[in-house]
């Protein structure tokens, strides 16, 4: 190889650094400045502006090329830092391993919500500490690093290809404690060695390549759910799982993220509906309930006795045409498992059908069996009150709302208006124990009220 040859390329491999930056300006510079200056014509001043702004303009384009790739808005940003010890193998690395990853994080719904970039080697070459790669991320407005070298090594009497893979992962949206479950989730996403045979590499590369878009996904999903943007964890939780399900069932992939994937989709629909009943507790907006529904049914098909999506689905079945055989069904089947939410909701239907003695039983098990929760009791209490809003015939559900407030609320004064507004619909013939109970704990009710009056 020639000198110039030599040159050449060390000017190629260190483009980046000023001084070849300064030195590639002078030269670009020279070859404008140089034959116009000895022809000798007269120069014009358009010439010489041209050999002022040519350095530049040279040096603003190769300063923007040194700059790491940069995330667009509204994307989550991926940046790759793979390299090889060799040319052979940096190829090689491309074609069976990167491109691999790239179309396997590409491929579904959510190919939109991502970018992908790649550093160049001499960035990638600079980043030796978390605090490296933490302000590289932000720089790029990137989410996640993957940094890694493909070696070749001698093991076992032959060539193997040796892949070691780092990650890192910075969402601003999320809290310590979720940053914590999302390093734990990337350890199992991402592989941090692959040992590749020279004779099996690019099915081994593909399936580490494919074990690491869908890792990378479910981690990225599970930032969305910590942020709070579950429609976009929802896509890429479905889109990790549609993969996994056309994948052979012993590959890398499904045997390690199959499991998780399937639990953070009910993790997610647990969320949601959570956060729809505060919503529709907040509003009682009946607009939200076929929603709710929807996410009910979406984690039954996973869990059939959650409690949270059984009770959701009582609740639904319930408001949207009140069928509360189907509402109870729901309940029954959670067993003991169901907890105080399943007592009251299955008090609040016996009373509503008439059936106050059966509702009486289970107020009898909640308060001698469980510890319900002020909160739990006050959204039981408005519900009710919402019914007999909506339905003032329904007057056995005041003796509920006496029920609970005497006995769990300790308030007396509404225990007391409960109780009248009970008594005054006596209906002949039916439920003569509660009234008898309701007559009781009224006369109780009064006589404290009575004496805390004159005390």
């Amino acid at each position: 190889m020639s000198l110039t040859d030599s040159l050449s390329r060390k000017l190629i491999e260190h483009w980046h650094r000023p001084f070849v930056g300064a030195l590639g300006a002078l030269i670009v510079t020279g070859s404008i400045f140089v034959p116009l200056h000895s022809s000798g014509r007269h120069t014009s001043n358009l010439q010489l502006a041209v050999c002022l702004t040519t350095p530049i303009i040279f040096l603003t384009v190769w300063w923007i090329a040194r700059r790491p790739p940069r995330t667009p808005r509204g994307k989550v940003g991926i940046l790759l830092a793979i390299r090889a010890e060799s040319d052979a193998d940096a190829h090689r690395l491309r074609h069976d391993f990167i491109d691999h990853l790239k179309n396997t994080i590409r491929r579904g719904d959510s190919t939109k919500d991502f970018y992908l970039g790649e550093l160049p080697l001499f960035i990638a070459a600079n980043l030796e500490t978390e605090e490296d790669k933490t302000t590289l991320l932000a720089k790029s407005r990137a989410s996640l690093l993957i940094t890694g070298i493909s070696k070749r090594r001698k093991l076992d009497g032959g060539e193997s290809h040796v892949l070691d893979l780092e990650g890192l992962m910075v969402h601003a949206a999320v809290t310590a404690t979720a940053h914590h479950q999302l390093s734990t989730d990337f350890s199992t996403a991402l592989p941090r060695r692959t040992i590749v045979p020279d004779d099996h590499s690019v099915f081994a590369f593909e399936a580490a390549s494919q074990h690491v878009g869908l890792g990378v996904m479910l981690v990225i999903g599970i930032a969305h759910l910590f942020a709070g943007k579950l429609s976009t964890a929802e896509r890429l939780f479905l889109d990790v799982e549609k993969s996994l399900n056309t994948s052979p069932t012993d590959s890398i992939a499904a045997r390690l993220l199959s499991g998780p994937s399937e639990e953070w989709l009910r993790r997610l629909y647990d969320r949601w509906i959570g956060a729809l009943h505060s919503e529709y507790a907040r509003n009682r907006n009946n607009a939200l309930i076929p929603t709710i529904e929807n996410k009910a049914d979406k984690l039954l098909a996973r869990q059939p006795k959650s409690p949270v999506a059984n009770t959701s689905k009582a609740l639904c079945r319930f408001l949207l045409d009140r069928d509360t055989n189907l509402a109870r069904s729901h309940l029954e089947r959670l067993g003991r498992s169901g907890g105080v939410s399943r007592v009251l909701n299955l008090a609040f239907l016996d009373a509503y059908e008439g059936d106050l003695r059966s509702a009486n039983e289970h107020y009898k098990t909640l308060f001698r069996e469980l510890d319900p929760k002020m909160a739990t009791l006050i959204e039981a209490e408005e519900f009710i009150q919402l019914i007999l809003e909506q339905e003032p015939e329904r007057h056995e559900l005041h003796f509920c709302l006496g029920v609970i407030n005497y006995k769990a609320k300790n308030d007396l004064a509404v225990a007391t208006g409960a109780f009248r507004a009970f008594l005054c619909e006596r209906a002949p013939g039916k439920n003569r124990a509660e009234y008898a109970i309701a007559e009781e704990l009224l006369a109780r009710c009064e006589a404290s009220i009575e004496r805390d009056a004159s005390s």
